[in-house]
């Protein structure tokens, strides 16, 4: 089961209970803590080339913040993902995702969940957060849409 159908239904279970999302942040240290202690030498690690697509279309803040593709992702600029991310190792994958910005990290490892993924198709890997990437490259920026490569940043100490 994909990250983000785990976190919709906790927070349809907590609708449901009328309380606010009292499980999310142990959810959240519980994937960090196995993701960061998860064996290096696993089949399961994958390390090489990752890519996510960013869909800004859907979101009125990421719309917002990047209004304009050509000026927003400029290089040196900083991107944080707050929680445990997904990516692809296949950019067509990603690029189905994508309606605005495909993110590309060369030097990506983390997780591959290709076996245990309902969407076996996606080939996802799940990369600890909170993280920091910062934008090396950018590739085709327009005003709707861009490419960027990114390096990643020290990951964010929460737990």
């Amino acid at each position: 089961m994909a990250l983000t159908q785990l976190l919709r239904a906790e927070r349809q279970c907590c609708s449901y209970l009328k309380a606010p999302h009292p499980c999310t942040g142990s959810y959240l240290k519980l994937l960090t803590l196995a993701l960061r202690a998860f064996p290096k030498d696993s089949s399961y690690w994958f390390k090489g080339a990752l890519y996510r697509g960013l869909d800004t279309s859907k979101s009125p803040l990421l719309r917002e913040k990047y209004d304009n593709y050509a000026t927003s992702f400029v290089v040196g600029t900083i991107i944080t993902f707050p929680a445990p991310t997904s990516f692809s190792i296949c950019s067509k994958v990603a690029g189905s995702f994508t309606k605005g910005i495909q993110i590309v990290w060369t030097d990506g490892e983390g997780v591959r969940l290709k076996d245990l993924s309902a969407f076996i198709d996606e080939d996802e890997v799940l990369v600890e957060g909170p993280s920091q990437y910062q934008i090396n490259a950018v590739y085709a920026p327009t005003s709707r849409s861009a490419s960027a490569s990114v390096s990643r940043r020290d990951t964010l100490q929460c737990y």
